[in-house]
């Protein structure tokens, strides 16, 4: 976890060097009275051992500071412990999705067997362009979830009537999902059902764990599934005055931009996610 993530780049250090690190994070809303403005995580200067992150908020406004939670993995395909599959990637890309035009997202191989839809997280690696910019993927149309055999992966702008931007780095992570051991570290991976909503229907929304964890997880990474709304939106980590992270529930909530609109309300997502009980280092072995 990085505390106090404001609009301004921060230095995250690595616990591992990598030969080709793949990032994916995810931003986390602690929700009082008054609301907050939407955030997501731009990223720059990733190297083998270090990458710095900063919020965004797509109109400009002032983000505040806010927790950011991030996972880390080699590129490439490995098998976690437990024998359950994972694999890193990264590309770059020229093309954005956004509202009415849902195109502009490429077909991916999965290196790994994947028997069941993996749960796929992704992060916008790069700063190339300071117009905002979120990953995305999708199944075999916009509104269906990776499959086993069926990944597209690419940026959005939602609503942004500028909708070109400078070539970025795009990396996502495909993982087995499960409820296991990673050496100490306890996680659970999974694609939770459609049920999330926008930050102005309901400031949090529920997923239960599939087992409860020992202690509250500090590491939790969501990224949303598909697209069922138009206006584009994100997936985040919620809390609020009447909920907290717990041993048996993730809060999540997506977000919009309020570029061409302040609403906040968005049709029921599909959130991918996984959380682990620390922060730590595992490590992976060759298919």
């Amino acid at each position: 976890m990085v505390e106090d993530v404001n609009d301004i780049w921060k230095d995250v250090s690595l616990l591992e060097s990598y030969a080709s690190p793949v990032i994916a994070c995810s931003v986390r809303y602690v929700t009082g009275a008054t609301s907050i403005v939407p955030a997501l995580v731009r990223m720059q200067n990733v190297q083998s051992g270090s990458f710095q992150i900063r919020l965004q908020n797509p109109s400009g406004s002032s983000t505040g500071s806010r927790d950011v939670h991030c996972i880390v993995v080699e590129e490439g395909s490995w098998v976690m412990p437990g024998n359950r599959l994972i694999e890193a990637k990264t590309y770059s890309t020229t093309t954005t999705s956004s509202k009415g035009a849902w195109g502009g997202i490429a077909q991916q191989s999965y290196t790994a067997s994947f028997t069941q839809p993996p749960v796929v997280l992704g992060q916008v690696m790069s700063f190339n362009d300071p117009g905002w910019s979120v990953f995305w993927c999708r199944g075999t149309s916009r509104g269906s979830p990776p499959s086993a055999t069926v990944l597209y992966t690419g940026i959005h702008v939602g609503e942004d009537s500028v909708n070109t931007r400078s070539p970025e780095t795009v990396g996502y992570i495909a993982i087995e999902g499960g409820h296991g051991m990673l050496g100490s570290i306890e996680y659970e991976a999974k694609l939770g059902a459609d049920s999330v909503r926008g930050y102005d229907n309901n400031k949090v929304y529920t997923y239960n764990y599939d087992e409860a964890f020992g202690a509250v997880p500090e590491v939790t990474i969501v990224t949303q599934a598909a697209m069922d709304g138009n206006d584009g939106s994100w997936a985040v980590t919620s809390e609020t005055d009447t909920f907290s992270q717990s041993v048996s529930q993730l809060g999540v909530v997506v977000d919009e931009d309020q570029i061409s609109n302040s609403e906040r309300n968005h049709t029921p997502e599909q959130v991918a996610y996984i959380a682990l009980s620390a922060a730590g280092s595992v490590q992976l072995a060759d298919p």
